[in-house]
């Protein structure tokens, strides 16, 4: 799929960023409120025939841009589901420690993950990733930065072979969707987004049967 420069500088209007820099359910959630600011129903009390005409097409135009984003995004969890696929052929998964890094701004993003209140965080503490045997424990002791600084929270991740890598991957996204953070997964960055979060832990925990 190809844009020209004036759609691109048109998704750049509407939604406020580059389309390769919105993640698939971001895009959801602008479409959603651009639908209910833009629809033409909300100007008929507009008796203003020019105005109206007006309306209707910034709404087409709105709702043309969005066709060709959701196919933009078909199209990309596609690659991301055929590599899946491909992934869990003969295959188990597992880990053991798998290193992981969340760099944040938001200072309660730890807590949010240890579902706990605010305490002090400390080495070995874990989090247990619900619907799994798996969990992520800490590697060292945590202390606040200060307002404004990101903050980087490095963890482990060990699952068994019978644990769903799917749950692993959905928890994690939700836990981090939203938030101004970044991940890094086996020193590797990952960005936040459900269908590469899962394809690197597959990579990362593969082991062939024989």
């Amino acid at each position: 799929m190809t844009l020209t420069e004036q759609e691109q500088s048109d998704i750049l209007k509407y939604f406020g960023k580059p389309l390769l820099q919105m993640q698939s359910d971001e895009f959801q959630e602008l479409k959603r409120r651009l639908f209910a600011k833009y629809h033409p129903d909300k100007f008929q009390h507009y008796e203003d025939e020019v105005v109206l005409a007006l309306m209707n097409d910034q709404f087409q135009k709105i709702s043309d841009l969005c066709s060709k984003m959701e196919v933009f995004f078909g199209d990309k969890n596609s690659v991301y589901q055929q590599e899946i696929n491909s992934l869990k052929v003969n295959s188990v998964f597992a880990a053991n420690a798998l290193p992981f890094e969340i760099i944040t701004k938001d200072k309660d993003l730890k807590y949010k993950l240890l579902e706990t209140h605010y305490r002090l965080i400390r080495r070995a503490d874990k989090i247990h990733i619900k619907g799994t045997q798996g969990y992520l424990y800490i590697e060292e002791d945590h202390v606040d930065q200060k307002i404004g600084f990101s903050e980087s929270l490095k963890l482990f991740l060990t699952f068994k072979e019978e644990d769903h890598v799917e749950l692993i991957a959905e928890w994690l996204y939700k836990k981090l969707a939203g938030t101004d953070s970044k991940l890094l997964i086996n020193k590797q960055l990952v960005q936040i987004d459900y269908f590469q979060i899962i394809t690197m832990l597959l990579r990362t925990t593969r082991k062939l049967l024989s």
